[in-house]
């Protein structure tokens, strides 16, 4: 039955789709390097039974996985990210045969989407959204409700319901078959817009891929790789705006700019830029999607849109 939505997926992205034979499907293409959404390879019965394990031994979820969420995982993907928004978690694959690409493109786990000794028995987390700030929630009686992101709240059952599915298949269905993707022209990639932007520009030296690395284990996640080339060529810097003041993308953590520098706000979530109003710039690693406050108001679906933009704010 989950086989289904891949044929639902074809069938809203039409031609924008991108296959690969060593990890999953890539649909709506935003920019050069960026798709909209991705579904991964399901889970081997093999791969599921570690997944349980690896719950069990690091985040002390001691129960069985819900069936459904099961089948899902074995059907449909092991974990995805749809239109951009909502995070499915899945289980990290561990081979030392995996490209680097490969290892960066694993599915967020459940652990980065909620507080696993928060959940409560008769709810299990297969979902989130970022931009409407929600949990997707399985229930005892496998219907799926979305609720607002308050472990508090949901944990002592004061939840604020927003929609119920009757199952998880159907929540998955009614959220590919409400989405209208719309083909655009394809953005052009950071270097490209960095180029035609040339005299506007100061940036820092390049970070070394070991700071990099160092960054991303220190914090326990993995930057979009549109963003982490960036920071590999550039490593921040500072946009002349009108007023004489800038927009300044913050630089990993270097002693000479202390002041200015990437910081982990939560979960998956950067702050990577300042404007020139003082106006925080976030990065969601997990979905490449960058914002301007964490209400999410601002919204732009790559790294290259928020450049795009704060370049045209100098002209």
């Amino acid at each position: 039955m989950f086989q289904n939505l891949r044929i639902l997926l074809d069938n809203s992205y039409g031609k924008s789709k991108l296959e690969t034979e060593w990890h999953g499907i890539f649909y709506g293409q935003i920019s050069d390097i960026e798709y909209e959404s991705y579904i991964s390879q399901p889970l081997t019965e093999q791969e599921l039974a570690s997944y349980q394990k690896y719950l069990k031994d690091w985040y002390l979820y001691t129960k069985e996985l819900p069936r459904p969420f099961i089948e899902m995982l074995l059907g449909f993907s092991n974990g995805a990210v749809l239109f951009g928004d909502i995070i499915i978690p899945g289980y990290k694959r561990k081979d030392k045969k995996m490209s680097k690409e490969e290892r960066e493109l694993q599915p967020a786990g459940i652990e980065e989407i909620t507080s696993l000794s928060w959940m409560p028995d008769k709810y299990f987390v297969v979902g989130k959204s970022y931009r409407r700030n929600t949990l997707y929630l399985l229930t005892e009686k496998q219907t799926i409700i979305e609720i607002k992101d308050d472990n508090v709240s949901y944990h002592h059952n004061k939840m604020k319901l927003l929609k119920s599915y009757e199952n998880l298949y159907a929540w998955l269905e009614a959220l590919i078959l409400n989405h209208k993707y719309v083909p655009s022209p394809v953005k052009t990639n950071p270097e490209t817009i960095i180029k035609e932007h040339a005299k506007k520009v100061v940036w820092n030296s390049p970070v070394s891929a070991e700071e990099l690395t160092r960054f991303e284990n220190t914090y326990n996640l993995r930057l979009p790789n549109e963003y982490k080339k960036f920071l590999l060529e550039h490593n921040g810097g500072a946009i002349d705006s009108p007023a004489g003041a800038t927009i300044a993308t913050l630089s990993v953590e270097m002693e000479s700019n202390d002041t200015l520098y990437v910081e982990h706000v939560e979960g998956t979530v950067l702050q990577v830029a300042m404007e020139s109003d003082g106006e925080p710039v976030f990065l969601n690693c997990a979905t490449g999607e960058v914002f301007q406050n964490q209400s999410v108001d601002a919204y732009f679906p790559s790294w290259s849109a928020w450049l795009e933009y704060a370049f045209n704010l100098t002209d």
